[in-house]
């Protein structure tokens, strides 16, 4: 086992290719890159990695009692020898639910934080309401629940799909789902604009005098393999062949996915937010 990897955290917000990332970084054998541990939103701990158990009560108990704790032992602690970075992914806003969580990660020596952004929020905005409206949030994944949790998931069906239910509120759709354009408001909109700026900000700021990479999602798409050799170095890590998967759920123009897109246009015309629908 070992313990002088380089600690890392990816600070993401919704819809931005973050299980994208996390399953390529999880493909090399030195890294470990656990998940939304910190969803405090289901009642299960969801590691995705092998040698964790989601579901047992105290893994919760201990992350919801003490983040400090739980950081040290779970997502920083003992890792198989040949891990030479451990992390796992924290979304915009899990932070505010878990208390204590931002000290404790702004105290860990030498945690590098990967900043996955998204040049045009409205994309964002437009694939949280699909999402909302298809119950579609995560399209070929494959490893929800790490594989060592099978039995344990096969023995309490029931609460496991419960669980996972909860966690990527899926509502009878294994695929892609037959849809019309969606409608949304300016407020909408302004919202989510709002919330991404502010929380970008916000972690530019409050990881200020730790190392950071910024990398976005747009730049992973076009150019997956040079954006992921860019992460391995700033982690310390050799180039090497990471899992590639780059399908975008909502590929067509956004004019195509929103209903009212000219109204929206119009309105936002001469805003900040203005280039979002060019």
């Amino acid at each position: 086992m070992a313990s002088n990897y380089i600690p890392f955290v990816v600070i993401a917000g919704g819809r931005t290719g973050s299980t994208m990332l996390v399953r390529a970084l999880n493909s090399s054998a030195h890294i470990r890159c656990f998940g939304e541990v910190f969803n405090a939103a289901v009642d299960f701990v969801p590691f995705g990695v092998e040698g964790f158990d989601d579901f047992r009560a105290s893994e919760r108990a201990l992350r919801d009692r003490n983040s400090a704790a739980f950081l040290a032992a779970r997502v920083f602690g003992d890792a198989p020898s040949a891990v030479r970075a451990s992390g796992f992914k924290l979304l915009y806003g899990q932070e505010r639910r878990v208390e204590g969580l931002m000290q404790a990660l702004l105290e860990i020596d030498g945690l590098h934080m990967l900043h996955l952004r998204r040049r045009n929020y409205l994309r964002t905005a437009v694939s949280l309401k699909i999402a909302e409206t298809t119950g579609v949030w995560v399209q070929g994944e494959q490893n929800v629940v790490a594989m060592s949790n099978a039995l344990r998931a096969a023995r309490h069906p029931l609460r496991a799909a419960s669980a996972l239910a909860k966690r990527f509120r899926v509502r009878g759709s294994s695929g892609p789902a037959a849809r019309a354009p969606v409608t949304l408001t300016r407020k909408e909109c302004t919202d989510v604009f709002d919330f991404i700026e502010t929380q970008e900000v916000f972690y530019e700021n409050a990881f200020a005098a730790h190392p950071r990479w910024t990398l976005y999602y747009e730049d992973i798409m076009e150019r997956p393999e040079r954006e992921y050799r860019q992460v391995l170095m700033f982690l310390g890590l050799d180039p090497e062949d990471l899992s590639i998967t780059t399908r975008k759920q909502n590929p067509e123009p956004l004019r195509e996915l929103v209903a009212n897109y000219d109204e929206l246009r119009q309105a936002f015309a001469g805003s900040r937010y203005a280039a979002f629908f060019d």
